[in-house]
């Protein structure tokens, strides 16, 4: 029943602030213009992104709450997106400086759209192939039209919304996913690792260290990832305390906000990578509680997917995407649908392996003889040895 909290939760993440959507725009003193909107502070921000995760995965049925949870804000969002494209444009499109028009939807730009896209694309390209795995008997083509739809239009949004790292997150998350679903050489633990590790070096490779940088251009990107990289440059001198940073979602604020823009001759409103944002804001000692959730993320959700419990695969391609995604955005902070896809991945507790069968099924006792020597297997780590035990038959005297 409180589900339809985290479904409001996730949307308002994935969309626009409550601010945005009712045209309020508060109090226009610059002080607290730089703070942020008080709407968005007293009513949104008091409420965390754990809680609403913990309702999901409190549930009695979790498994049935998340597929609810994601597929639900995923069939909101994504046809409303279109439709506003489509039909609304002064809704669900936004112009540049020089006046190019780009695709937003129900989002704010075209990388919140993008990522948007991929995300739920990714959650009903998940369900779609559980959908495929089921037996014929008894299915129902309704949901497999539902999930085909978004789907394709995930897709088609990601396309015209010109967003190549959201673009290249799906792509790299739902191999993944395809593979451990479909292919059971691809659960292999070597070969899976192994996979994961090729889809986080190679984006990382090709934009930080200057291999396979081919692979940026064609993606429509230079090596300066769209004055990117002059952000960092500009930023990074600015931390005051490199321990601990500059205060939790303090750094884009007051001056340290007019100096970026006037250096970069640019507005904005955070790094575009979610690692230099984290140290930013918490330094070395954020990026180390960073680090261990990523480490712990990155055990769960490999054994997951090679386990095939439920929602494993989902799970490592939300990771990859967390991973890769903040290469490029900031998507490590609150009221992220990176953030919370990702905190959804590492919080589920790992399931208990299922009950095995006995090694040896004892088959038509009554058929047996009760007489005679019988190997009975030892039961241990060495199978090797084995135990033989002769049984005697019992004889009975009978009284005189």
């Amino acid at each position: 029943m409180a589900l339809w909290l985290p479904v409001s939760w996730l949307f308002i993440c994935s969309s626009r602030n409550v601010s945005e959507w009712l045209h309020y725009t508060g109090d226009a003193q610059t002080d607290r213009y730089l703070e942020g909107n008080p709407l968005d502070r007293v009513i949104l921000r008091a409420i965390g992104d754990v809680v609403m995760i913990l309702v999901v995965l409190t549930d009695t049925d979790w498994y049935e709450a998340l597929k609810r949870f994601l597929t639900r804000v995923g069939f909101l969002v994504i046809p409303l997106s279109a439709l506003f494209i489509r039909y609304f444009p002064e809704l669900g499109r936004a112009y540049s400086r020089a006046g190019t028009a780009t695709w937003t939807g129900v989002s704010t730009d075209k990388n919140a759209l993008g990522i948007m896209s991929a995300l739920f694309g990714l959650a009903s390209l998940y369900y779609l192939l559980e959908f495929y795995r089921q037996p014929r008997e008894g299915k129902r083509r309704g949901p497999l039209y539902a999930y085909g739809i978004v789907v394709v239009s995930s897709v088609y949004l990601l396309y015209e919304s010109n967003s190549a790292t959201a673009l290249s997150c799906f792509l790299l998350g739902g191999s993944l996913m395809v593979m451990t679903i479909l292919f059971p050489k691809g659960r292999n633990a070597t070969f899976l690792n192994l996979a994961v590790t090729v889809a986080i070096l190679v984006p990382f490779s090709a934009m930080f260290l200057g291999i396979g940088s081919g692979l940026v251009e064609n993606l429509g990107r230079n090596t300066t990832f769209t004055g990117r990289t002059a952000i960092w440059h500009c930023a990074l001198p600015m931390v005051g305390n490199p321990i601990i940073g500059e205060g939790f979602e303090s750094f884009w604020l007051g001056q340290r906000l007019l100096d970026v823009a006037k250096c970069i001759d640019q507005g904005l409103n955070q790094a575009h990578n979610g690692y230099i944002e984290v140290y930013l804001n918490l330094g070395w000692l954020g990026i180390t509680v960073l680090a261990i959730l990523l480490v712990t993320g990155y055990r769960r959700t490999v054994t997951a997917a090679r386990c095939q419990t439920r929602a494993g695969s989902l799970r490592l391609a939300y990771f990859i995407v967390a991973v890769v995604y903040d290469f490029s955005e900031g998507g490590f902070k609150m009221m992220n649908p990176v953030w919370i896809c990702l905190l959804m991945a590492v919080a589920i507790i790992p399931e208990a392996p299922s009950q095995a069968a006995p090694e040896f099924p004892m088959k038509d006792e009554g058929r047996r003889e009760s007489t005679g020597p019988t190997r009975i297997g030892a039961v241990g780590r060495n199978k090797k040895k084995e135990e033989t035990v002769r049984i005697e038959p019992v004889r009975l005297r009978r009284r005189a």
